[in-house]
C-alpha cells in the first residue's frame, strides 16, 4: 500500500463501460498517474472489477449499479444500457459531486452526462478525453455544438481527431492532444509469463496474432479472407485471434465455410501480451483506431506490425516501411500481398529498422510523458 500525501485536488474520473475495451486501459493508468498527489475516484458504473486498483491508497472505486453479471456485454442492447444507466445515475452522481467537494472530472466515455451537470456546479471542471475516432452524424454535432462546448478541456489522441471536432467548438485552444499512458515496464514482465499447456503447440509454429474485440470497427473478417488466400502459399503459419465479440458466431462461420485451418480463436485474455511477445507479426485490419492500444504495446515489445492505413493513429502515426507494413484498409488482395511479404523472409533489414522506429513511437505513451503534459492543466 502507497503511504499517503498531501492532496491537491479531488478528481473523479467517469466512463461507464460493459466490455474489455481499450479504454479500460487508459482509464486504469490515468487513475494511477493522478493519484499520486490527488484523490482520485473511479466512477465503475456497473461492478464489473475490470480496473484493479486496490492496492493504490489514493483511489477510491465506487460502484453506482451493481449489476454487471447479468448485463449483455456486447451489441446494441449493451450500448443502449450504458447510457440508460449513465443517465440513470445523474441524481448519484450530484449527491457524490457535494457530498465530496469534486474539484475535477475526467471523462472517457459518455461524457455527455457529467457534462450535463455543468448547469448545476458552475465551477466544476470537466476534461472531455476522446476515446477513439469520432464518429459524427447531424445528432453528434448537435450534442458537441450544446454540451461539449462546456467542456473545460478536450483531449484527443491525434491531429485527425483534433481537427474534426474542431468546426464543433467555439474555443479551439480547450482542444489539446495528449497520448494514454498505455506504455509501462509491467508490459514486459507481463510478456514474459508462461503459455499456458493448451496452447504452447500454437506459438511453437510461426504465427501472426490480432488481438481486439470481435466487432465491425475491429474488421477481423478482412483478415480471416485475406489469411484463407495466403494460405495457398504459407500453410504452415497461424492465425491467433484474442477477443470476445457480437462477431463471434459470424467469424466461425466463415472460417467453417473456407474450410480456412490454422486459425486459434482464444477469446478474450487478461493477458495478452505472453501470446504477443511469442507471435511474429502483429495484425490490424481496424476501420478506425485513435490511438490503438495493441498498436502501441506490439511496437514496445518489438513486435513487427501489419496495419490497414486507417483513420486516425495508424494512418496518422504508423507509416509504410518506416515503423511498420500497412495496407489499403478495405482491400484484401492488398493484405495478403503484405503477409506474403512479411513472411517471404526478404526483408529482414527493414523489418529490424521498422521495429526500432516502432518502439521510439511507443515510448511517447509512457507514463511519464503523460504526467509532463496533463499536469499543466490540472
Amino acid at each position: 500500500m502507497k503511504n499517503h500525501i498531501k492532496i491537491k485536488k479531488k478528481i473523479l474520473l467517469w466512463s461507464p463501460m460493459l466490455s474489455h475495451v481499450g479504454t479500460i486501459k487508459a482509464v486504469r493508468e490515468t487513475a494511477i498517474n493522478l493519484s499520486e498527489n490527488n484523490q482520485v475516484f473511479l466512477i465503475n458504473n456497473f461492478g464489473d472489477k475490470v480496473f484493479d486498483v486496490k492496492e493504490y491508497a489514493n483511489i477510491k472505486e465506487i460502484i453506482f449499479f451493481n449489476s454487471y453479471k447479468i448485463m449483455p456485454k456486447n451489441g446494441l442492447i449493451s450500448k443502449f444500457l450504458i447510457y440508460f444507466f449513465s443517465f440513470l445515475s445523474i441524481p448519484q452522481l450530484i449527491f457524490f459531486i457535494k457530498k465530496n467537494k469534486i474539484n475535477l472530472i475526467i471523462t472517457h466515455l459518455v461524457g455527455i452526462v457529467p457534462l450535463i451537470l455543468k448547469f448545476i456546479f458552475k465551477d466544476l471542471k470537466i476534461f472531455c478525453s476522446i476515446q477513439g475516432f469520432p464518429k459524427m452524424n447531424k445528432l453528434r454535432k448537435f450534442l458537441w455544438k450544446v454540451f461539449y462546448n462546456k467542456s473545460d478541456l478536450i483531449i484527443t489522441m491525434s491531429d485527425m481527431s483534433k481537427n474534426l471536432i474542431s468546426p464543433l467548438i467555439k474555443e479551439k485552444s480547450k482542444i489539446i492532444k495528449i497520448n494514454n499512458p498505455i506504455i509501462s515496464y509491467k508490459l514486459i514482465k507481463k510478456s514474459k509469463e508462461k503459455i499456458e499447456d493448451e496452447y504452447k503447440e500454437i506459438f511453437k509454429k510461426k504465427n501472426m496474432i490480432s488481438i481486439g474485440r470481435l466487432t465491425k470497427q475491429k474488421n477481423h473478417i478482412e483478415i480471416l479472407m485475406a489469411y484463407k488466400d495466403f494460405q495457398k502459399k504459407f500453410d504452415n503459419i497461424n492465425l491467433v485471434i484474442i477477443g470476445e465479440g457480437e462477431l463471434k458466431n459470424k467469424i466461425n462461420k466463415i472460417i467453417n465455410k473456407y474450410n480456412i485451418k490454422n486459425v486459434f480463436l482464444l477469446g478474450y485474455k487478461n493477458n495478452p501480451f505472453k501470446y504477443l511477445s511469442n507471435s511474429d507479426l502483429y495484425v490490424s485490419s481496424s476501420l478506425w483506431e485513435d490511438p490503438g492500444h495493441s498498436l502501441i504495446e506490439s511496437a514496445f515489445l518489438r513486435v513487427p506490425i501489419l496495419t490497414s492505413d486507417c483513420p486516425a493513429a495508424p494512418k496518422e502515426i504508423f507509416v509504410n516501411n518506416i515503423n511498420c507494413l500497412q495496407y489499403k484498409t478495405g482491400n484484401i488482395e492488398s493484405l495478403k500481398l503484405a503477409m506474403i511479404k512479411f513472411f517471404s523472409g526478404n526483408n529482414e533489414n527493414q523489418i529490424r529498422k521498422n521495429k526500432i522506429s516502432a518502439r521510439e513511437l511507443a515510448l511517447k505513451f509512457t507514463k511519464k510523458e503523460f504526467k509532463k503534459n496533463i499536469f499543466n492543466y490540472i
